[in-house]
């Protein structure tokens, strides 16, 4: 059973700085990528011609095909690897470089565990069974409501504690996990539902001058500036790009997507969803391009 444990409030003239990540950060070290998952996902079902021809499809559709339509299977299967997954030699370094450059909130898209293991390296969970890292904003929430939108990781490293937000599922509550646009889409449905509900609450804190507590990761993103880092951002990923349109319709702060060789048509979307896009020639190290990034950032992060 998660614990209840609420996020530290702060007032609306405060901005949290948040950053928003993904595998970017593991590819640096390794070449993991969604087209090997997927592959992987798929077994021996398709040649390698017929795999050209699917990877046409955006990932969630590809995600469907990839598995036969039986992606609850595929990712139960999966979910055990992505648990196993280690931290790999300097990942840990980067880890933490990022951490300590001074964010509010950490949310990762990966359902995997490097993040913590870097942190806590005595950071373990299991299929089906509760966690003490495990914590929840709230109660009297149906399970599945929870799982999406209230629960975090607290995770102790060194001297603090870090508090990291699993946004599409973690690998231990397999059907946490969402990949297939029918997940997508159910997921998208509660953010539309909370958000309505946060926004109200945000802009009563607003004009009595009172604290506000955030209750999910969407809090961080409408409301906070926000980093992207090491988190491509697709096209495809419709629960983000609607949080992004969302804020600049309805929320606050700012958002920067960091990538490079980012292609034409992503840079006019991400601007028309009010986020700035930073991008450049691929580097020759990933490594460096994102130690790079958090050390700039470091500075901004502490004003």
């Amino acid at each position: 059973m998660n614990m209840l444990r609420y996020m530290q409030p702060f007032y609306t003239d405060h901005t949290p700085k948040v950053l928003l990540t993904g595998n970017g950060l593991h590819r640096a070290f390794e070449d993991a990528n969604w087209d090997k998952l997927l592959r992987n996902l798929s077994g021996s079902r398709f040649s390698d011609e017929k795999w050209g021809i699917l990877k046409k499809l955006p990932y969630p559709q590809l995600a469907i095909v990839a598995t036969g339509n039986h992606l609850n299977t595929g990712m139960k299967e999966a979910s055990q690897l992505y648990i196993q997954s280690d931290v790999l030699p300097g990942e840990d370094t980067l880890i933490k470089k990022a951490i300590n450059t001074g964010f509010e909130a950490i949310l990762t898209t990966n359902y995997s565990y490097e993040i913590e293991k870097a942190l806590c390296p005595g950071f373990h969970v299991a299929i089906g069974k509760a966690s003490k890292y495990r914590k929840k904003t709230c109660k009297d929430k149906p399970k599945a409501e929870t799982t999406a939108l209230y629960n975090y990781l607290f995770v102790p490293n060194e001297n603090s504690e870090t508090i990291i937000w699993h946004i599409h599922g973690e690998a231990a509550i397999p059907d946490s996990m969402i990949i297939g646009h029918y997940y997508y889409g159910r997921l998208l449905s509660r953010i539309q539902t909370y958000t309505a509900e946060t926004i109200k609450r945000y802009k009563i804190a607003e004009r009595n001058g009172d604290l506000f507590y955030p209750r999910s990761w969407v809090d961080y993103i409408l409301f906070g500036n926000v980093y992207i880092v090491g988190q491509g951002m697709d096209q495809s990923e419709m629960d983000l790009w609607w949080l992004m349109d969302c804020k600049k319709l309805y929320g606050k702060g700012t958002a920067v997507l960091y990538k490079p060789d980012m292609p034409q048509e992503q840079v006019m979307l991400a601007e028309a969803c009010g986020v700035t896009p930073e991008t450049g020639e691929t580097p020759l190290s990933f490594v460096e391009y994102y130690e790079g990034i958090f050390s700039k950032l470091n500075g901004d992060c502490q004003d």
